[in-house]
């Protein structure tokens, strides 16, 4: 029975929902409406339909109108919520799908009823509630909400709408729910995959795919990326089993020949992002006949004498399987059977030349036209010979392809005429020269981007007959005793016919026979020195003379020279050298010892000149004598090489040379600054001594006082004569180093003449030591020399490493070898440590660095030397690099703008900075057109124009500063404490007439150093002081635009009195302390927060007969009886502009040198009202 109940109401909804939806009427609406347990029919003129029976409803079907579209129109008053209009996109499976249906509450209970209804195949089925789907009544009262538990392809896609029926046929319905199910496409298929055809034909080709729920999207491309959709229709398929198949019809061309076409499908359940799937047909191989293309280009331009090379190519299927070439249109026809062809062109090969490639499916033919183009060829006369005050006529004939555009002539004066016919009258001699014809065309060439000019000029020489002008001599100086010279003699005007020469040497009258231009010397000698004249003439006259002074130089030489050798003994005394020379000039005498100039301090040098007899100086032959005496007695690192120099300025100089030997006790030259040696324990050790003696010393070793002999198994030594100058050397060699070899060892080197020790320190191999004497040399604007002197290397080879820092950043560090110059050859003395040198290049110019050195071996590393500040040099002038015209400086934007602009792919604009003490400092070399931003404030600028390769830069030139700018810290400073100060007069001479206007009021002052008490009648009038204003954040230099360095506002451009900003200070005890620092000087601490301030400040608004204390030096307040509160007086209000005395990073602990005016425990004020 309830199962029949269950029915009947089922079949009632339905019938009823039908009936609302389908009206009986006359226009193709349902007429009969019958109901079977297996089919159900609808009618419809007269012709019935069969429907298949749902899945739903205990297997009963409903009848509905063949042709009713069921887009149902929604009930918009009726329901609260319901469907979206989007389509639903789920996939199969997937749970709770939610379906809205909220209706108003009059509509939820009888007598209307609420139900779902589902459209599956356009097939109506009512929705209850079972295993498959669940209303939701329990959200709300009036929900009738639709979850899909499980989705199902079969029974969910389709659409679903929430209805109300009620009483007289009352119905609405909610916008209508589409659901998608997502089914993903079948991979596709083509019809065929090969396809073969002719140019032109049309072909078609279909891609199927089975299933996609939505119907799938299908493209064609071939892969050369071309897409040809465009060219395709689709059917979509009529249920998931059928196909979609989309046909693709074309007309086929021969550049699709060997191409693949190709079909892409892809629906939303795949994922946006999903590739589609796609399938290839094989390669169309298309027939065609031949696409002729002949190169390098149609019309190939190409210059005379070239080689022209012909190509030809054709496109083809079957490829072509014969070429040719024909030339016509030209001075001569031939053909070729090459398919490339090549020839070197001459003029007569300009014309046409055509490719025929030839194949089963017919022929192809391309045409070049070959230019043969060639500069112009001039004609001209070589030599005109012209009368004075007659006509000159001259021709020029260019031939030329393409023509010539300009043809011209150009007189020795070089006034140019534009024609290739000159005509000039009454010719003068000064017209006399060479006339230039001039003439250009333009070449067309291939590949060449623009034409190409071609120039040919040619010369006329014109003679006009006249005298030769002034004579003049020239000689190859400088002319020396010895050699031989030439004199040559040229006319200024050659003349017509050209110039003869007559000469005419010193002590003679009249001039030589002949018509030389030269006047050949051999071996010269003093007494040809002299006045020689040259007198150029020809038929027509004689041109005007000139003389030469001809001046011969004697080089100096040594008369008198050194002997090779010689031997003193240290401290004997008045010994020199003595050398004279000869020569014109007189000669100048130079001595040197070990090629180094003589010191002047230990040595006198007498220049003597010898008496002359001749009358006339410059055939004069002077000698001189030059002596070198020691000043003090002969010293042991006497001895060496002595060298005398005669030079004159002519030729090379003369020079005699002997080696000193010195007779002298030995003289232990080991650096005494360095008397450690490393040695590894269990190894072997060398300790060498040298000394300097004559005659050959004898060396000893010593160790605790007792002397090491070569009997001792654990000791040996090898002496040998080191270097030059008398110079031994004794190596100790210790075989087997222990710890108790380790100390001190001493060496005694002894001769005829005395003797001397030396001691050695013998210790372990360690870390070497630090480097000294850091310096630095400026070698270019971009580079620097450092020099070093090595410390102890610890026994081990060692290596340095420079720092290199700019603005307390480091920027570079670099490896250096331990590499020292090679010592002089003939150094005599005691040896000291040579200086380590190192270039760094790639510096800025005119910029600061700070450079420190440390030494490295494999044991470790030492200490960094002290940091060694040094700039480099300013870039040098290139004079060809033109300057700014104006640069200006805005110190609101901090924009410098300059004139004129740059072209900042060769240029940069160098900016120079004026920092303290004077001192210009390069800021950047920036490549920008006529403007650079962000350039910091300065007191004042300079600008300069450079090479961006090479930073060789033009003139530098000030650049105009602002008004803003020009106001330096200073003046801002003494502004804002002239105002402060007058301030605190202003206060303090206030406060003095109130103390003395209620000195009659006051009872008494309480001052225990701890507070401050205020008693008064005035406390009971309950006055009160509005509280102080304080900022609600703290000024920042960020916040205010100011820049930490200068201070300076970067909006306004002047210095800003009250900006304070954080910053870190010093270390205290290895903690940052912070401090909020004050551009007029001050170090404020942090005050306390704008809350607990109007708090504290409140609280103390009261009348109370108590005095309240406030610590001094606490931030807070004073307090005054009657309700009076007055703000206790420190560093916050108030800013020492210029703090006397003490460190800014004091203790606040009771210092009246701080940096700021907060007093200390042990100040106090007292107030009375």
């Amino acid at each position: 029975l309830l199962e029949m109940t269950n029915h009947c109401l089922t079949l009632f909804l339905i019938c009823f929902s039908l009936h609302l939806l389908f009206p009986d009427d006359d226009d193709g609406y349902l007429d009969t409406f019958s109901v079977d347990s297996s089919r159900a029919l609808y009618k419809e003129s007269s012709s019935f339909t069969a429907i298949p029976m749902g899945q739903l409803f205990w297997g009963r079907i409903l009848s509905i109108p063949k042709n009713t579209s069921w887009g149902i129109s929604a009930g918009l008053d009726e329901f609260v919520k319901q469907p979206q209009g989007e389509p639903y996109y789920v996939t199969v499976g997937s749970p709770g799908l939610v379906l809205p249906c909220v209706v108003q509450s009059k509509y939820a209970s009888a007598p209307y009823s609420v139900y779902w209804m589902r459209l599956v195949d356009n097939t109506p089925y009512l929705v209850q509630a079972d295993s498959k789907y669940e209303i939701d009544r329990h959200s709300c009262d009036s929900c009738f909400n639709l979850r899909i538990k499980t989705v199902d392809y079969s029974r969910d896609n389709g659409k679903f709408y929430c209805q109300i029926a009620g009483p007289d046929g009352f119905a609405s319905t909610s916008v209508v729910a589409e659901v998608v199910v997502l089914v993903h496409p079948q991979k596709p298929t083509l019809t065929k995959d090969r396809v073969e055809t002719r140019e032109g034909q049309l072909e078609r080709l279909q891609c199927e795919s089975i299933g996609g729920n939505p119907p799938p999207e299908m493209r064609w491309f071939f892969d050369n990326g071309t897409e040809v959709t465009r060219l395709a229709t689709v059917h979509n398929a009529t249920s998931k089993d059928k196909p979609t198949v989309s046909t693709l019809t074309w007309h086929v061309s021969a550049d699709e020949n060997g191409l693949r076409l190709g079909c892409k499908v892809w629906n939303l359940a795949m994922g946006k992002t999903a590739p589609a799937q796609e399938i290839w047909s094989q390669r169309l191989l298309v027939r065609y006949p031949p696409k002729v293309t002949v190169g390098p280009d149609a019309r190939y331009g190409i210059e005379v004498g070239q080689e022209a090379k012909l190509t030809c190519s054709a496109r083809a299927n079957p490829p072509p399987t014969r070429y040719s070439w024909r030339r016509t249109g030209g001075a001569r026809d031939s053909t070729w059977t090459e398919q490339n062809i090549s020839l070197t062109v001459e003029r007569d090969d300009s014309g046409s030349y055509v490719c025929k490639a030839e194949n089963a499916d017919g022929s192809g033919e391309a045409t070049l036209d070959l230019d043969v183009q060639y500069g112009p060829e001039l004609v001209v006369a070589d030599e005109v010979v012209v009368q004075q005050g007659e006509t000159l006529v001259l021709k020029c004939v260019a031939n030329a392809n393409p023509p010539a555009k300009s043809v011209l002539w150009t007189t020795p004066a070089g006034d140019t005429h534009p024609t290739p016919t000159l005509h000039l009258p009454n010719v003068r001699r000064q017209q006399a020269g060479n006339y230039t014809c001039t003439a250009s065309n333009e070449l067309r060439l291939y590949g060449a981007g623009s034409p190409t000019s071609r120039t040919a000029s040619k010369r006329t020489r014109v003679l006009v007959s006249h005298a030769p002008g002034e004579a003049r001599i020239t000689v190859a100086e400088p002319v020396l005793v010895g050699s031989t010279v030439v004199l040559n003699c040229s006319a200024s005007d050659p003349g017509y016919p050209a110039a003869r020469f007559r000469w005419k040497a010193p002590g003679q009258r009249d001039y030589e026979y002949g018509a030389r231009f030269s006047y050949p010397i051999s071996d010269v000698q003093l007494t040809h020195a002299g006045d020689y004249w040259c007198q150029p003439f020809n038929d027509v006259g004689d041109g005007q003379a000139s003389k030469y002074k001809l001046i011969v130089r004697e080089p100096a030489r040594l008369v008198k020279t050194l002997k090779s050798e010689d031997t003193v003994r240290e401290k004997e005394t008045n010994y020199r050298l003595i050398c004279s020379a000869q020569g014109n000039p007189v000669p100048n005498i130079t001595w040197y010892f070990n090629d180094q100039p003589v010191n002047s301090e230990r040595f006198l040098s007498i220049l003597e000149p010898e008496a002359q007899n001749c009358d006339v100086p410059e055939r004069c032959s002077y000698k001189v004598s030059s002596s070198l005496q020691w000043l003090t007695g002969m010293r042991w690192n006497d001895k060496g090489y002595y060298t005398c120099q005669a030079y004159n300025g002519a030729g090379r100089a003369s020079e005699s040379r002997m080696l000193l030997k010195v007779q002298h006790r030995p003289v232990v030259v080991n650096d005494p600054d360095r008397p450690t040696v490393a040695a590894q324990l269990g190894h072997r050790a060398r300790i060498s001594c040298r000394a300097s003696a004559s005659p050959e010393p004898v060396f000893r070793w010593y160790r605790s006082g007792q002397e090491l002999s070569q009997s001792n198994v654990d000791f040996g030594s090898t002496q040998q004569r080191n270097h030059s100058f008398d110079v031994y050397e004794n190596t100790l060699l210790l075989s087997d180093v222990h710890q108790t070899d380790l100390g001190a060892y001493t060496c005694k080197v002894a001769n005829l003449f005395g003797e001397d020790s030396f001691v050695f320190t013998l210790q372990p191999k360690s870390k070497p030591s630090p480097a000294s004497d850091l310096k630095a040399e400026p070698l270019t604007h971009r580079s620097m020399r450092l020099s070093w002197i090595p410390g102890f290397d610890g026994g081990e080879t060692q290596q340095f490493t420079v720092e290199i820092s700019h603005d307390g950043r480091v920027i570079k560090t670099i490896s250096a070898p331990a590499t020292e110059p090679p010592p002089s050859q003939h150094f005599v003395g005691i040896e000291t440590p040579r200086p380590v040198e190192f270039n760094v290049t790639n510096l800025a110019p005119l910029t600061v660095y700070s450079f420190r050195v440390k030494a490295i071996n494999k044991i470790g590393e030492s200490e960094w030397t002290q940091p060694l500040v040094a700039i480099t040099s300013d870039s040098p002038i290139n004079p060809s690099i033109p300057a700014p015209d104006s640069a200006s400086y805005d110190s609101m934007t901090q924009v410098l703008a300059f004139q004129p602009p740059l072209d900042p792919n060769r240029y940069c604009l160098m900016i120079y900075l004026l920092k303290s003490s004077d001192l210009w400092e390069r800021w950047d070399c920036v490549s920008e057109t006529d403007k650079v931003e962000l350039v910091p404030t300065a007191a004042s600028l300079r600008v300069r124009n450079c090479y961006q390769q090479t930073l060789e830069c033009s003139e530098v030139i000030e650049a105009a500063i602002g008004v803003a700018t020009a106001v330096g810290w200073e003046v801002v400073a003494a502004i804002c404490f002239t105002v402060l100060l007058f301030v605190l007069v202003v206060a303090v001479v206030g406060l003095y007439c109130r103390r003395h206007r209620l000195a009659n009021e006051k009872n008494h002052l309480v001052n225990n150093g701890n507070g401050v008490g205020v008693y008064g009648s005035d406390c009971a009038k309950n006055r009160q002081i509005s509280a102080p204003i304080y900022a609600e954040k703290t000024f920042s230099a960020s916040n205010l635009g100011v820049d930490r360095n200068t201070g300076s506002s970067k909006d306004s451009g002047v210095f800003t009195s009250m900006s304070n900003y954080q910053y870190d200070g010093p270390l205290v005890n290895g903690t940052t302390v912070n401090y909020t620092a004050d551009t007029n000087g001050g170090t404020l601490p942090f005050s306390r927060g704008y809350e607990e301030q109007q708090q504290h400040w409140q609280q103390q608004q009261h009348c109370s007969g108590d005095y309240t204390t406030t610590t001094a030096g606490e931030p807070g307040y004073g307090h005054l009886g009657n309700g009076y509160t007055m703000p206790v007086v420190y560093g916050q209000n108030f800013v020492d502009m210029n703090p006397a005395g003490g460190s800014i990073y004091a203790s606040r602990e009771g210092s009246i040198h701080s940096g700021y005016s907060t007093p200390s425990q042990k100040r106090f004020l007292s107030l009375q009202c």
